[in-house]
């Protein structure tokens, strides 16, 4: 099994941060993008992504959650066409579910000195159905060459308020910069929780007055976050590791509490008495602890004549 000490992980990122390229760390995709054959801080990529953006936050209007998505990926060689395929998970419970609006998807590639863009026809955007409570949709950049750029946005709109949009900063291949801003109105209680070893540039948090009002002088202020990483290492899961979730440098969000405008909190996470009530109602748990002579033919009677429970606990416990 192969361990990796926060030194060495230090020691990745700081190579990273000191690498130079010429790319262009914004949505727009310039001709040194398409020239660039390699990324020097990490020749075996087969991809990077060279900026990606994302903002979320409760509309003022149906208060239903809105993400913003943008994002600009370089492929080196054939085995970067992956990423060329993009799914964009949606959530539905009923008859809410989230949607993707405005999506544009874009490869540009360079010939005879001159940028060419191919942008990605509506007709091979698909929505399928992944399980019960999921569908995907699904599309594939046309034109992919080895050396192409490609980038693409979208605008994903959720009435899972409890479901607030997590970001990644880190992935399979490197990033140069990946940012996330979050608007989060203040009668909105999220845990909020920054996962993996890797630094976040520091950003300042404003608040905005006001940005929730529905009369008779009710109102919201909101508390604007802004979180960013630069020159992110690959994720590269090891053998015998544990799930890559208590690694992957990221941020997510659970929702607490609601306070209503009418004077009522609402409770989404569970306390630990609310969690120890539902146990003691619950008579399905323990069952199988509660059937009789589950075990009576693992020992043989011998065990059963100790009459010192120490001591046949130690004879049990040696057998075992």
């Amino acid at each position: 099994m192969k361990t990796y000490s926060f030194s060495a992980i230090l020691f990745l990122f700081t190579i990273l941060t000191s690498a130079q390229t010429n790319f262009l760390t914004e949505i727009s995709v310039s001709a040194n993008d398409l020239k660039e054959s390699k990324f020097p801080a990490d020749t075996t990529a087969n991809a990077l992504v060279i900026y990606e953006r994302g903002e979320s936050y409760i509309d003022k209007e149906s208060f239903y959650l809105s993400t913003l998505i943008e994002k600009k990926i370089k492929i080196f060689n054939r085995n970067g066409f992956e990423e060329g395929t993009v799914t964009i998970p949606l959530y539905y419970d009923g008859s809410k579910k989230e949607r993707v609006h405005d999506l544009v998807a874009t490869t540009y590639n360079l010939e005879n000195g001159s940028i060419v863009r191919t942008t990605i026809d509506k007709s091979s955007i698909f929505e399928e159905e992944y399980n019960s409570r999921y569908n995907i949709i699904k599309f594939t950049f046309p034109n992919l060459k080895e050396g192409s750029v490609i980038t693409y946005s979208y605008k994903k709109t959720s009435p899972f308020i409890f479901k607030y949009y997590p970001w990644e900063f880190q992935g399979a291949i490197p990033k140069l910069h990946s940012e996330y801003k979050t608007s989060i109105p203040a009668n909105y209680d999220y845990n909020i929780k920054l996962v993996g070893s890797l630094p976040l540039e520091e950003m300042p948090q404003e608040i905005e007055r006001s940005w929730i009002e529905v009369g008779n002088g009710l109102y919201s202020d909101c508390t604007v976050s802004f979180y960013k990483m630069k020159n992110i290492p690959a994720f590269i899961e090891e053998e015998y590791m544990t799930t890559r979730d208590n690694y992957l440098a990221r941020i997510e969000y659970e929702l607490k509490t609601i306070q209503g405008f009418n004077g009522v909190t609402s409770h989404f996470t569970k306390s630990w008495k609310s969690v120890e009530t539902e146990i003691e109602g619950d008579t399905d748990l323990g069952r199988h602890l509660k059937r009789t002579g589950i075990v009576k033919d693992l020992l043989n009677e011998s065990f059963t004549t100790i009459s010192d429970p120490l001591e046949r606990a130690k004879h049990i416990f040696y057998y075992v």
